[in-house]
């Protein structure tokens, strides 16, 4: 008997015959008592002989339904046969010596069907209504038999009539109620699928800092058994050297300091129960929305959510990656230099001494190593940029003579191709804080691309807008537009859009990349969207100077 019991965990039927047991047990508890009245003379022996068969024809008839497990949400109401049965007696009791509180069976059998409606869904409460009404019927029936004279015949009729139209509402409210616990039970099953199998480590901390949750990532990523962490400060899982400014960063966004860092996505370092340090990339939330839904946590303050992933990995790649990049870049310099020294030579020499064949192939071959040399000095750039290297100096700037400079620029190579500049709303007047140098290369990168994907015969428009305290810069060309399915990597290294209709631009897909970079690094942002008829306008807006 203890193994069948113990096994209860891991055998879904049973669980179910453990319950089917508990009633049957109970129910054989109130034929005991049933026998005690008629011993006692509460009842006769007729109603005593139909109690005891409704009790037995009512376990045999659930018995199928358990053991096969049938619905059981339909076999629920089961387990509340024997308290049913148990409730007749007392009743009983009550209508033989105490007729005038009849009223109260009314509002008893109003209770138990109020709790089925809320309890069960629509399948069940019609099964327990109709059982109730069932024992109501038989409690009736015995009190009819004990003593006619107490029975009231015209209430017994109003009751009935209550309990017919109460019964559709009553219905129609299990039937929502039991929806919604459906709907609920979807989003639990859901939520524990998620928290059990997500590769993210997620631990749920309150407004004091302490975990309350962690799911089984955040075990593996921190090498703490689940139950460890909880109780733990969020702000052990951090290394020494970082727990102080960190601490102010979480105190910051949990208030909504806009000064302090922006905890939205952010990488950090965390430490593990063996010392081990992992770099992460997290993001914290506030469980409720901004500012947290009151009563979400009973009152019990706020509750926070950190999501974070191991990162160390890609950090390792990168490292290699950016490594190779500076010394292929540099190793590649040294020798494209003697090449283009050579190639030089031979063009400025005044007495060519090549048939016109080979001159044409010195030009060619000056062409590609200058289109090489860029290639290798936007590769140094951002490897700088990644690293530190480059350290920008914003300044206060003319804005229009900064896009006057890069059209006058570009001007001479729209020209060769049959393509037209124009500038636009420029305002001497209007200053902005940038790195000249830097954002010089970012609007002679743009320019050039507009001119690029530019039809022959087609105008490249320039210009700025002033808006509050940015001014925003465009670049309009004609071309196809972005596509679709490349609007999301369009600043990502190494993408370039594939138009299928139009010639090959070259470049490596590195440009924008740098554009995106130096802008951010100015204290600005950069984005791009297609025109209405064709083509497509890049902005970005810098910082303005009052």
């Amino acid at each position: 008997m203890n193994e069948f019991f113990a096994a209860a965990s891991t055998d879904p039927r049973v669980r179910r015959m453990q319950r089917y047991f508990a009633a049957a047990l109970t129910s054989f508890m109130a034929i005991l008592m049933f026998g005690l009245c008629f011993g006692a003379g509460f009842i006769d022996l007729r109603v005593f002989l139909t109690a005891t068969l409704v009790v037995t024809a009512l376990l045999g008839l659930f018995f199928p339904v358990f053991y096969l497990g049938w619905n059981l949400r339909f076999a629920d109401p089961s387990l509340f046969v024997p308290q049913s049965m148990c409730g007749i007696v007392v009743i009983s009791y009550v209508l033989v010596y105490a007729g005038p509180v009849r009223p109260a069976l009314s509002l008893l059998l109003f209770a138990v069907l109020t709790f089925a409606a809320f309890r069960f869904n629509w399948r069940g409460f019609v099964a327990l209504a109709a059982f109730t009404l069932l024992c109501y019927a038989m409690v009736i029936w015995a009190a009819w038999q004990i003593d006619p004279r107490n029975m009231n015949l015209r209430a017994e009729i109003l009751y009935w009539l209550i309990m017919a139209m109460l019964m559709p509402w009553l219905g129609a409210m299990a039937s929502y109620l039991g929806q919604q616990r459906q709907r609920y039970q979807a989003g639990a099953a859901l939520y524990r699928t998620v928290w059990n199998t997500s590769v993210d480590a997620v631990v749920v901390f309150d407004d004091k800092y302490d975990i309350r949750m962690a799911n089984p990532a955040a075990a593996r990523l921190f090498a703490h058994d689940e139950k460890r962490l909880v109780g733990m400060a969020l702000i052990e899982l951090f290394p020494e050297r970082v727990r102080a400014a960190l601490s102010g960063d979480i105190a910051g966004h949990v208030q909504g300091d806009g000064n302090r860092r922006d905890l939205a996505k952010f990488e950090e370092t965390t430490i593990t129960a063996d010392g081990r340090e992992v770099v992460v990339e997290a993001a914290l939330v506030e469980l409720g929305g901004v500012g947290g839904r009151q009563g979400l946590f009973a009152n019990d303050g706020r509750r926070f959510a950190l999501f974070a992933h191991d990162i160390s990995q890609r950090h390792a790649l990168e490292s290699i990656k950016d490594n190779f990049m500076a010394t292929m870049s540099h190793e590649l310099r040294t020798p494209l230099m003697v090449v283009l020294g050579a190639v030089e030579a031979l063009q400025a020499d005044e007495k060519p001494h090549l048939p016109a064949t080979a001159q044409s192939l010195v030009d060619m071959a000056a062409g590609g190593v200058e289109r090489l040399r860029g290639l290798i000095e936007t590769m140094l750039n951002l490897q700088k940029l990644d690293t530190g290297g480059i350290e920008f100096e914003p300044a206060p700037m003319s804005g229009a003579a900064m896009l006057r400079n890069a059209v006058d620029l570009e001007r001479p190579a729209a020209a060769s191709q049959g393509k037209f500049l124009a500038l636009t709303r420029l305002d001497d007047a209007v200053t902005v804080r940038a790195d000249k140098r830097w954002i010089h290369e970012v609007l002679v990168n743009l320019i050039d691309n507009a001119i690029k994907f530019s039809p022959t015969g087609a105008t490249v428009i320039v210009g700025m807008e002033p808006s509050g305290n940015v001014v925003r810069f465009t670049v309009v060309d004609s071309g196809p537009g972005v596509p679709a399915e490349f609007s999301t990597r369009i600043f990502t290294r190494f993408e370039r859009a594939d138009h299928s209709n139009t010639a090959p631009t070259g470049g490596a897909g590195l440009g924008l990349s740098v554009c995106k970079a130096v802008v951010e690094g100015c204290g600005g942002k950069i984005d791009f969207f297609n025109n209405p008829k064709k083509g497509a306008t890049f902005w970005f807006e810098l910082p303005r100077v009052a």
